[in-house]
């Protein structure tokens, strides 16, 4: 995120002062970001109608997840800050426009980086659950979380208040302050790149557990890929914050609004729907009250036929184990199911290794299928 504390401003009737240099994605105009922006909106906003939704019809059926909500949250974020971008277009005077504009876009993504994570931690308790359920690797989870909520706070505080004070030393310190911010989002983005394989390779299948619909290692897959998708974008804005600021009116070529809409809306956009169209409510589901080894597997024969699925009548349809060569009754979910699991294949035979004894992964997993609407 760029701090408009990188120049010093000459003074101005009054604060918040208007920022004297660039910043990624430039200055909105009305012509160029409003439709693309509005075009952004709309795609966040239904998918943040498709979270929701699922969130609702889960809950009415006891199948509690809360990510669902978190991932509304998210939706909701980000549409915030298509909304904030379109009025900056059209008001482009308004400085507390552009501080919240630009706050909005530059935290939206922690929304993300925690899902993920918790993403990761379960897949940690399931894979190796006399380790991850220790509280060593639980208290680590729960510092990222607080560190990134510190950092947050302290990249809020110094971005406001360094649009309403002209001192030199408090400007040098927001634009640290500004670094450190994004150093820690980039840092905690790419967490789950290094924690996943090694889980998979310390893994032993005998303590291994599972929950949810799907294999783990389709979990893992998942996750690696929405982690690294979030984690390009991240990692670029925090190469051009620590870049030196450019005066506004000659702005660095990496700094074209271009860039901002790929690596802010477009990322985000690729994962929230992936995320949706791949039903993680399905896969990444753990009893409630897990609490310890062997609880996620507790009763997990039963929940993987049967996930609250909404049918017909608003009654709950249930998963029929049905053969792999029945694709043409796949709905797009166990399409989406069945591409994953083929991809996993891949990761089973080439890069772990896996012995199946003349069965495909499908088949050790009996991976359930859902039944035709």
């Amino acid at each position: 995120m760029a701090s408009p504390a990188s120049t010093p401003r000459p003074p101005t009737d009054s604060p918040p002062y208007t920022p004297k240099i660039a910043v990624l994605g430039g200055y909105p105009t009305v012509e160029e970001d409003v439709p693309i922006s509005a075009v952004f909106m709309l795609l966040f906003l239904l998918a943040a109608v498709g979270h929701m939704t699922i969130f609702i019809r889960n809950k009415k059926r006891g199948h509690k997840f809360l990510i669902s909500g978190a991932m509304f949250g998210f939706c909701m974020a980000r549409n915030l800050a298509c909304i904030l971008r379109i009025v900056w277009a059209a008001e482009p005077s308004n400085v507390s426009v552009v501080i919240a504009a630009q706050l909005f876009a530059s935290l939206g993504d922690i929304f993300g980086y925690v899902i993920n994570l918790i993403f990761t931690q379960r897949i940690l308790r399931a894979a190796i659950p006399y380790f991850g359920w220790r509280r060593v690797p639980s208290f680590a989870f729960i510092f990222v979380y607080g560190l990134l909520f510190l950092s947050a706070s302290l990249l809020v505080g110094f971005t406001v208040g360094a649009y309403y004070t002209l001192d030199k030393e408090f400007l040098k310190a927001s634009r640290d302050i500004s670094i450190y911010g994004s150093t820690v989002f980039a840092t905690t983005s790419v967490l789950p790149l290094f924690i996943l394989p090694a889980i998979l390779a310390v893994r032993t299948r005998a303590h291994e557990e599972n929950f949810g619909h799907g294999s783990l290692l389709s979990k893992v897959v998942i996750v690696l890929f929405g982690t690294m998708t979030m984690a390009c974008g991240q990692w670029y804005r925090t190469g051009t914050t620590y870049a030196n600021p450019h005066p506004r009116a000659h702005p660095a070529l990496y700094q074209a609004k271009g860039a901002f809409y790929v690596f802010y809306f477009t990322m985000d956009v690729v994962v929230i729907w992936s995320y949706l169209l791949l039903r993680m409510d399905r896969r990444f589901w753990v009893p409630n009250g897990s609490s310890g080894p062997g609880d996620y597997s507790k009763g997990w024969e039963d929940d993987r036929v049967r996930l609250s699925l909404v049918g017909r009548d608003g009654e709950d349809a249930i998963y029929k184990i049905r053969p792999m060569e029945s694709h043409t009754s796949l709905t797009l979910t166990a399409a989406a199911d069945a591409a994953s699991e083929n991809l996993v294949r891949v990761f089973a035979y080439r890069l772990c290794d896996v012995e199946h004894g003349g069965e495909t992964p499908l088949e050790e997993m009996g991976s359930a299928r859902e039944a035709p609407v």
